[in-house]
């Protein structure tokens, strides 16, 4: 079949990043669930990233790092304390 001139095409590095941004939604999905069905009143940092890194072992150390930064998470955090925990007063 012979090559066409002048044909658009669409440059396949515009989508790069739009693996990652699902990956992350998924992950930090993935750190709720995990803290709400922990048996744990309270889990720290440690303890809830090696939690994350048994469900989801093909992820970096600093790829779960900078999903556990994520804005949603915020309230499942407790910086005084630098514990995670479920809300009080049920999900979010």
């Amino acid at each position: 079949m012979p090559r066409r001139k002048n044909t658009k095409r669409v440059d396949p590095r515009y989508f790069l990043n739009e693996k990652k941004e699902i990956l992350r939604e998924s992950l930090v999905d993935a750190i709720i669930s995990t803290i709400e069905s922990s048996g744990m009143p309270d889990m720290d940092t440690l303890d809830l990233h090696h939690a994350v890194k048994q469900q989801m072992p093909q992820l970096s150390a600093d790829e779960i790092d900078a999903a556990m930064n994520d804005p949603r998470l915020n309230d499942y955090y407790d910086p005084m304390e630098d514990v995670w925990s479920a809300p009080v007063g049920g999900q979010v």
